[in-house]
């Protein structure tokens, strides 16, 4: 397998206190897969390398309050 076929998911935690950010990830190249509405955070996984785009699209965005890697992320399952 050549390293170009190779990904390497993340998962992160997103807070907000504005819904637009959930628009702002229907555009970026994530997967939501789960959305807290009381606690106002989505848990979203994605490709490393767009690690350093995909923050600096949301900290434009209004509403955003932090970015941080999920501690439940299970490496060995997410990663092919």
């Amino acid at each position: 397998m050549s390293q170009s076929n190779h990904t390497e998911r993340v998962a992160y935690i997103v807070s907000y206190t504005n819904k637009g950010i959930l628009k702002r990830l229907n555009h970026l190249p994530v997967v939501i897969s789960y959305h807290s509405p009381n606690n106002k955070q989505v848990l979203i996984y994605f490709d490393k390398k767009h690690l350093e785009f995909i923050e600096t699209q949301l900290k434009k965005a209004r509403g955003f309050q932090e970015m941080e890697e999920s501690a439940l992320f299970q490496e060995e399952v997410y990663n092919f």
